[in-house]
């Protein structure tokens, strides 16, 4: 076995020396080395075919993770609140229309008083605006999610932005505003 390595060492150092950075090195067949590199080829191959086919852009999948972990989180911080009687001011934006913003005032869960336009009326508690979140964020067919921002200390939603891509002016937004907490019965007036 020794004098095989001798002709070899001897045949390799008749090689014109442009010919051996040629050779393979045989470090790269040491498990040291070969083992970490073929894992980080197989893990790059594994994610790029993943990632390959997910669109890109506001309709994404990923998009839809990140509005559904958001909501999730903000859903568990308002029930954790245990907050049933409150008031707020909802205001839609869209269609090159301002509509006024509709007054809400929840008592033990539940919506007392609305006053302003009768579409609001899927909209007019908390858990409710929650609802047309997941919905819409669900079943992304003809009106996307784009953006939501929520109170940072109590969880509701402070502005909802939908993307209606057949609509004139595709952009549709909700924003709450003036949030008060109210006891059971109390009125802000």
């Amino acid at each position: 076995m020794d004098e095989e390595r001798r002709k070899e060492a001897a045949e390799v150092k008749n090689l014109p020396f442009s010919l051996l950075e040629h050779l393979p090195s045989r470090k790269w067949r040491s498990p040291k080395v070969f083992v970490p590199t073929f894992i980080l080829i197989t893990l790059f191959a594994v994610w790029s075919s993943i990632f390959m086919f997910m669109p890109l852009g506001p309709s994404s999948n990923f998009q839809h993770w990140l509005i559904a972990r958001d909501l999730n989180h903000h859903e568990n911080l308002w029930n954790t609140q245990n907050i049933t009687s409150y008031e707020y001011s909802l205001r839609s934006y869209g269609f090159f229309v301002i509509e006024n913003p509709a007054l809400i005032r929840v008592d033990r869960g539940s919506a007392i008083f609305s006053l302003g336009d009768d579409d609001f009326k899927d909209l007019d508690a908390v858990p409710k605006l929650f609802k047309k979140i997941r919905t819409v964020n669900e079943k992304p067919y003809d009106i996307k999610v784009t953006k939501v921002t929520y109170d940072p200390s109590i969880g509701y939603p402070t502005s909802i932005i939908f993307d209606m891509p057949t609509a004139t002016d595709s952009n549709h937004r909700y924003t709450i505003t003036d949030f008060k907490i109210l006891e059971s019965g109390q009125t802000s007036d």
